[in-house]
């Protein structure tokens, strides 16, 4: 009677024991993904707009880099999730989130549906935008230029070979914004690798120069390089 009430404390314990490294491994590989993401967007209540900005900044975890083939610095996955803040829907009646939504179409067309979006209107986004009117826009930008002649720029934060998320700022209006997308096109790509053309002469209807004029006429392309480069990334 002793031996089996020893036994049966035995077999009770290497029970607990497995059942626990259970727990223990379905908790290591499946509460980071997630429950992380939900404690990051739990931190959004600083008052302190900077603050704000880097929490939703914050890196995003993903677990599988669809286009891991690549050397170049690359998101990690499609369709990108964008979210905005809510100067982006009231500014101009709209207009500037209007400008967004075409912005992501116009590249989806370009690009034949190769990169692709997705509106959310909760949770971390891949495509934070903000649409800070110039007055409340930091004095000085990213590239050392004073901030109220800067349109709009993009804040690109990298993790490895990968982008995370990241934000762009809309700062004012600009001679395109009812007619076509070029400015906002234009960060998003930045957020893609695409650079300011250096060679000369630059195509005057290159979408990543880096100026638009008032009389300019908006009929600004991707240029078949850079439609060429993101093909070979995602394509």
């Amino acid at each position: 009677m002793v031996y089996s009430s020893r036994k049966k404390r035995k077999e009770n314990f290497l029970i607990s024991v497995i059942v626990f490294s259970i727990i223990l491994l379905v908790t290591f590989f499946y509460a980071p993904k997630y429950f992380l993401p939900v404690i990051i967007l739990n931190q959004f209540d600083a008052k302190d707009n900077q603050n704000n900005i880097q929490k939703i900044i914050s890196e995003k975890n993903y677990w599988v880099d669809s286009f891991s083939s690549s050397d170049e610095i690359h998101w990690s996955h499609l369709p990108l999730t964008y979210d905005m803040d809510e100067a982006c829907k009231t500014r101009m009646n709209g207009a500037f989130e209007k400008d967004i939504n075409s912005a992501v179409e116009f590249i989806i067309n370009r690009t034949d549906g190769i990169i692709t979006f997705k509106k959310i209107n909760e949770g971390q986004p891949d495509i934070f935008f903000i649409c800070e009117n110039k007055l409340s826009a930091p004095s000085i930008d990213f590239y050392g230029h004073n901030s109220y002649d800067t349109i709009a720029e993009a804040e690109i934060h990298t993790n490895g070979n990968n982008y995370v998320s990241s934000v762009i700022y809309i700062y004012q209006s600009n001679p395109c914004i009812r007619k076509k997308p070029v400015i906002t096109v234009h960060e998003i790509l930045h957020l893609f690798g695409l650079n300011h053309p250096t060679e000369t002469p630059i195509w005057k209807y290159d979408i990543m120069k880096d100026y638009i004029s008032e009389d300019d006429s908006c009929d600004h392309e991707i240029t078949k390089k850079d439609l060429d480069y993101l093909k070979n990334i995602y394509g």
